[in-house]
């Protein structure tokens, strides 16, 4: 189900079903919905089984990082491949990440 704030209605609209059914959103293999096309999209299999990671927007690219057992590993979105990135400092499971854009925080 989707709800779009934008919409003049403010209502919830029914989706179409996964193709993989997911249990935790658990990742080997990301599957996204593709809202011009009313259908989901498997994307290739990501190179480290994860869950509980967080799935942010780095550099405008899908970031998959961290996961359970504290990974700390970091794979992003290159079209339809999963690529192995640089590693986070420390394993991160079960924590939030924030896309914020470029050029409001400097290091």
């Amino acid at each position: 189900m989707s709800f779009d704030t934008q919409d003049q209605n403010k209502e919830w609209k029914n989706l179409k079903s996964l193709n993989v059914a997911q249990y935790f959103h658990a990742c080997q293999e990301g599957e996204f919905y593709v809202q011009d096309v009313d259908t989901c999209s498997i994307l290739g299999d990501m190179k480290t089984n994860r869950y509980w990671h967080s799935f942010p927007i780095v550099n405008e690219k899908l970031v998959a990082a961290g996961g359970d057992n504290r990974l700390s590993s970091v794979e992003a979105l290159n079209g339809t491949e999963w690529i192995v990135t640089n590693n986070l400092q420390s394993g991160r499971e079960r924590h939030a990440a924030v896309s914020v854009p470029a050029g409001i925080i400097t290091c």
